[in-house]
This record gives structure tokens, sequence and C-alpha cells, in this order.
């Protein structure tokens, strides 16, 4: 597999994946991030809250437009000094506007919303979160959320279309009358025996 342009095994070594805390998957968590552009194979992504800018290796083809704001997951690299770029670790999520769900065949013409809206989304619900500082509020809120399925369930509710390397969202997960399906996750599972 070809990583950042280095050569790296097929098979992802332990440091990366686990349940211990000290794995990297377990360090990562979803982000906001905007589209800064895109250069022989990455992109990349400055995250909203924090203008850190992340030069970005998409497992998919979808590598977006400017000014796109995406809420993805990213995997830091292990060793910066070797390998100076992370890898998304899921489809990117776009997010346009509500009023723009027609026409899908051109997803690159669809608009997003301002930077401001979505970091006032940010700032209204990282108080609501255990830390003691914005930045550790912030790595909670957009690893945890504020409930359970937090993330999950703004995912399905706003959901607007796909394609095989990316999916579309729309709305905030704060404001239940902006997205497409309006109930929330119910917390009780059943199973079927058979």
């Amino acid at each position: 597999m070809d990583v950042c342009g280095h050569k790296t095994l097929t098979v992802i070594p332990r440091p990366f994946i686990g349940r211990s805390k000290n794995c990297l998957a377990w360090k990562s968590r979803m982000g906001l991030y905007v589209n800064e552009g895109k250069d022989n194979g990455f992109v990349y992504l400055r995250e909203l809250c924090t203008n850190h800018i992340s030069k970005v290796r998409m497992p998919y083809q979808y590598l977006g437009e400017v000014g796109e704001l995406w809420l993805t997951r990213l995997l830091a690299s292990s060793t910066p000094e070797r390998i100076d770029c992370s890898i998304s670790l899921i489809r990117p999520y776009t997010i346009v506007k509500p009023n723009c769900r027609e026409n899908f065949g051109n997803y690159s013409a669809k608009p997003a919303y301002q930077e401001k809206e979505w970091v006032d989304f940010i700032e209204r619900n990282v108080r609501q979160t255990k830390g003691k500082d914005f930045q550790s509020a912030y790595h909670h809120f957009m690893k945890y959320g504020l409930t359970q399925y937090y993330w999950i369930d703004y995912i399905f509710q706003s959901y607007v279309n796909y394609q095989s390397d990316a999916i579309w969202l729309t709305g905030f997960p704060d404001k239940p009358a902006v997205l497409t399906k309006v109930k929330t996750h119910d917390k009780t599972i059943q199973v079927r025996s058979r």
C-alpha cells in the first residue's frame, strides 16, 4: 500500500488500531474541516476551530473542491519526521446547505455553509462538554458528542445523497428543524430471535 508516498504494509500494524488508549486510532476523532485545495493526490484540510492545516491522503478518489466543509476522521502519522501527512479513515461527509438537494449530478456546484455558522455551532455546544479548557472540551465534543449516538444520529438525520467515494449531509446537529429526518436514535435495541 502506498501511504503518503511511502510503501507500507498491507496489514495495519498494532500501533494504528486496537483497544489500547495508546493506539493512533484511539487518539483520532471526528473533525470539521475546510477543503483548502489539492495537489498530487493529497487534499489540504484546515480544521475550523484550530486553523491547523493537514496534508491528507484520501483512501477514496473524491478530493472535493476548495471551500467545501467536511466532517471526517483523520489518522495522524506516527512518525511525522518521516511521513508528513495524515490519512482519512472514512469517506468525507461534505456538508451542504439544505436548499441544495436538487441536481446532485454536479456536486461541486453546491454551496457550503459559511464557516462562521459552524464555528458558532461548535462554541454553542463545546460549553456543554467535559474539558478544562477549550481545546480539551473541543476534542471531547468531536470524539464523543453530547450524547452516546450524537454524531451517528447527525449523519443519519442529515443524509442528503452519496456517491461511491463521498457522502453529502445538511443541517446542524442541534437544529432538528433543518435536518432531513427528525426522528432521534431509539435507545432501546430489540433483538429478534430466530
